[in-house]
């Protein structure tokens, strides 16, 4: 870096009991080559609120969005603006919600989920080993309309030879249908979608520990996600430019969600503009980085 290069930094902190999903819908950064230093722009997401752990790096040009599940309450989103041979390129646009995360564990007892969107996270998951002889359940319950997108995201359990000896294991399954996982050891869950409203995720460990899982649920209407993308990240910046940065919330992507503050940002040659909106149960925010 020189000193006529900058340096934007976004810092994002949300309740313990939320974790952060972030949209990045497109980016064009400078990428062109010279023989002086390092010449790319780069936009990094962290997992942590001090841009220690990169989660993410981006650099070049990409036009399709692209989703990033954050295992943390906080993150860190630094883009890196070179000058040497940086022609005009778009920047990046990206958008963020706040959604449930539950780590609870009461052994013997039940803890229930009726948020539209969250995560599960192993106790510990992912700072540090899950403990030993757990017994967790979690209970996910949709509207009666839905089904429901489960993900797994991270899966770590301790060694074993077979699933059906497995001390430490985790079991997905709904009640009065065939649907019933059961996962252990390095398994790399695929994808699946309930035949109901309703489904019980239940986690043992036993004598060992390891890092755990993270999952991701998330209700479906009609076999569709509930969420749409908002408006495409160069629509945004072409009616940024016209409007000399007096830049409107756009409409929410859920029913019963109402505009947002909205406001702008300016250090140096870094200009950042959030639009969002905000429900009872989420918050979603979109930055824009001007080159």
């Amino acid at each position: 870096m020189t000193e006529d290069d900058r340096i934007c930094t976004w810092t994002i902190r949300l309740p313990f009991s939320r974790g952060i999903k972030i949209t990045l819908y497109g980016f064009d950064l400078n990428f062109e080559k010279t023989g002086v230093g390092p010449t790319n722009d780069a936009l990094q997401i962290y997992m942590d609120e001090s841009c220690n752990t990169l989660l993410r790096n981006y650099e070049g040009n990409f036009t399709d969005a692209d989703l990033i599940h954050v295992p943390s309450n906080k993150a860190c989103i630094r883009f890196l603006r070179r000058t040497e041979q940086n022609y005009e390129h778009n920047g990046f646009s990206l958008g963020y919600e706040a959604v449930d995360a539950s780590d609870e564990c009461n052994n013997n007892q039940t803890t229930s989920l009726m948020s539209d969107e969250g995560y599960i996270y192993s106790p510990g998951y992912p700072v540090t080993s899950y403990e030993q002889e757990l017994n967790c359940t979690w209970l996910i319950q949709a509207k009666p309309e839905q089904t429901i997108q489960i993900t797994f995201l991270d899966f770590q359990l301790s060694y074993t030879f077979s699933c059906d000896f497995a001390t430490d294991y985790v079991q997905v399954f709904e009640l009065n249908t065939s649907l019933n996982f059961k996962y252990c050891d390095q398994d790399s869950p695929a994808p699946f979608t309930s035949y109901s409203n309703t489904i019980w995720v239940f986690f043992k460990s036993g004598r060992w520990r390891n890092k755990g899982f993270w999952l991701h649920y998330k209700a479906n209407t009609d076999g569709v996600l509930s969420d749409e993308p908002i408006p495409d990240y160069r629509q945004i910046v072409d009616e940024w430019r016209n409007s000399n940065l007096a830049l409107m919330p756009y409409e929410g992507r859920k029913r019963g969600i109402r505009p947002w503050q909205s406001y702008t940002e300016s250090k140096g040659q870094c200009v950042a503009v959030r639009v969002g909106v905000v429900t009872t149960l989420a918050a979603t925010a979109v930055f824009i980085a001007r080159l």
